[in-house]
């Protein structure tokens, strides 16, 4: 374990992670932002605790709570990046689905907790949860339209194929090498 954790937080392997995330935001924008915002935010609140966020420490008397959606916010933010990274669809959809709970559960609570005064990061977590949310499910619709065509061109192969065999079997007469059996 040990040696993984040193060799995913090495330098270079970070700052090539890194130069990837930031160029495939050109491709990704929302998805590469937001889990370049979440995994610090993920990280501050399980090394800081509580004190990440007054509107929270104003509604929960248990600082579990904070810790486990700091764990959960990590977590969908890493899962995210992971799936951009190594370009795998069902990876960033996991991560953009684990995201979507904690980011609306900030966004309800910061209101709950600070009143007037979190009617404005509330309102904007709660969107990023409804668009966290929409974007996993266009990746899920364009998965099953990939999976959809597949299976539309390998019926569309095998018809070729049988349609080959039929020719091939018309022609049955045409020697393949001469002075050979004819092809059946």
């Amino acid at each position: 374990m040990a040696r993984f954790l040193y060799r995913l937080l090495h330098p270079r392997v970070t700052i090539a992670a890194i130069q990837t995330l930031y160029n495939r935001s050109r491709h990704y924008p929302f998805a590469t932002n937001l889990s370049i915002i979440t995994i610090p935010i993920g990280i501050l609140a399980v090394i800081i605790g509580p004190e990440i966020s007054q509107g929270f420490t104003n509604v929960f008397d248990r600082p579990e709570t904070i810790y486990i959606w700091g764990i959960w916010m990590l977590v969908g933010g890493f899962n995210v990046a992971v799936g951009i990274l190594r370009q795998h669809p069902a990876v960033e959809r996991a991560g953009l689905y684990a995201l979507t709970a904690p980011l609306a559960f900030y966004g309800v609570f910061v209101i709950v907790g600070l009143g007037i005064g979190g009617l404005v990061t509330g309102p904007v977590f709660c969107g990023l949860a409804v668009s966290c949310f929409q974007r996993a499910q266009l990746i899920a619709r364009s998965s099953k339209e990939r999976v959809i065509l597949r299976a539309t061109l390998t019926e569309a192969t095998l018809v070729e194929v049988a349609l080959i065999e039929t020719q091939m079997a018309e022609h049955a007469h045409i020697e393949a090498i001469p002075g050979s059996e004819p092809i059946v």
